[in-house]
């Protein structure tokens, strides 16, 4: 897309159709997450894309793997979007809870990417798994991380911690989020595992209409 749309929900509305709209647009304001989540790329980058996955949603591990890589690599490593990822507990899955916690635990001593990648890789074995054997696949998974076992295990069963999960419910709720994995561009929400140069043509809509260089070859 070449044009520079002047109403941004229209620029949005135009390429991503009433279908994958969460709901109407908000606002042209990147949405206020207080300190949730983890940015991935710089915290001064024009744009902003909050993302709200569950890590035991296919779908959201279909994104992970195949569009989020290649908008990492075209927008978010090249500093034109700030990327914030919320771990998010649908609880429409097996553990899907527990997944989020150990993810946010991991993040606080500084290896929520490492992780967060982790959980989508292993994904289809642990939703198998009964609780305890879940856990313990959990850990298994930061055996070679060098962080505290047991603050992370202390961590992901306290009470702080389930009440994050469930303020990035309500901030969910509040910007329209009815699926996974969804994510906010700029206050505008959107729902689904959609191909990357589909995203592309928003982000570069919006980067357009705030003065900057669209992604190198789009």
């Amino acid at each position: 897309m070449s044009a520079v749309f002047k109403n941004s929900a229209l620029a949005v509305a135009v390429l991503m159709g009433p279908l994958v709209l969460a709901s109407d647009p908000l606002s042209a304001q990147a949405i206020d997450i207080g300190d949730l989540g983890f940015l991935a790329g710089s915290p001064d980058a024009p744009v902003q894309v909050v993302e709200f996955s569950d890590f035991s949603c296919p779908y959201c591990r279909e994104f992970h793997s195949g569009t989020y890589q290649t908008l990492h690599a075209d927008y978010v490593a090249t500093e034109k979007v700030r990327w914030i990822y919320i771990p998010f507990a649908s609880g429409q899955y097996p553990h899907s809870f527990a997944a989020a916690a150990v993810a946010e635990c991991a993040g606080r001593q500084g290896h929520f990417e490492t992780v967060r990648d982790r959980l989508y890789e292993t994904q289809d074995a642990w939703k198998q798994e009964d609780e305890p054997t879940a856990g313990a696949h959990f850990m298994s998974l930061v055996e070679d991380i060098p962080l505290d076992g047991g603050a992370l295990i202390t961590c992901a069963a306290s009470p702080e911690v389930a009440a994050r999960l469930e303020q990035a419910r309500e901030l969910a709720a509040r910007v329209g989020v009815t699926g996974t994995p969804a994510y906010v561009i700029d206050g505008f929400p959107a729902v689904g595992a959609l191909p990357a140069e589909f995203i592309g043509q928003v982000l570069d809509a919006r980067l357009a209409q705030l003065g900057h260089v669209p992604a190198q070859g789009r």
